[in-house]
């Protein structure tokens, strides 16, 4: 935690109204740590994306309003299982791009490109969900921003665990999974 900040938390009363500010420095000096000189600032939020597609994360990838991503002409592969060695078996993950070599998550990308609908900035802890319950569907009509505790959330993670464990199911021809892989529902 910064100075600021830990003056702030002591002098300054930070609006609880679900909004998002950011503490700033009214002379512009961030080395004056004076409780007179910080303020906290309403952040707007952005405004939503209407643009077909945006380019975004790393180098030249597009994110496309279906979901798709791409560099350049290529399409980039949406991973959604692996091999785990030590069961032999394929195993479901959470859906992502390999992007130079770094996995980015699905969810992540659509979120910073904007297709999500909703204000993430007015909820506590945003997730995205996914409208029809398919995780593997980033139309952007299909995502939206809701509480982590909401109770459509909790429904679609409960339908997310299932997804998982039929895909496994499915993956791997119907061989028997060790216990910890059952879904938790």
């Amino acid at each position: 935690m910064y100075v600021d900040e830990l003056v702030a938390a002591c002098y300054l009363h930070k609006p609880q109204d679900g909004r998002k500010y950011n503490l700033i420095h009214k002379d512009g000096d961030i080395a004056n740590n004076f409780y007179g000189n910080l303020e906290w600032q309403y952040v707007p939020p952005t405004p939503y994306v209407v643009n077909m597609d945006l380019d975004c994360i790393v180098g030249k990838v597009k994110v496309k309003c279906d979901g798709m991503v791409y560099a350049g002409k290529s399409q980039h592969t949406i991973y959604d299982y692996l091999y785990d060695s030590d069961t032999d078996l394929l195993v479901t993950i959470r859906p992502h791009v390999v992007l130079d070599g770094k996995r980015i998550f699905m969810d992540d990308l659509v979120g910073t490109a904007r297709f999500v609908h909703g204000e993430r900035d007015r909820i506590a802890n945003p997730k995205i969900l996914h409208k029809d319950h398919n995780p593997m569907n980033y139309n952007r009509d299909n995502l939206e921003w809701v509480e982590e505790s909401s109770p459509e959330y909790q429904d679609y993670l409960t339908d997310y665990r299932k997804w998982k464990y039929d895909n496994n199911v499915k993956l791997n021809s119907g061989r028997r999974f060790p216990d910890f892989m059952q879904p938790k529902i």
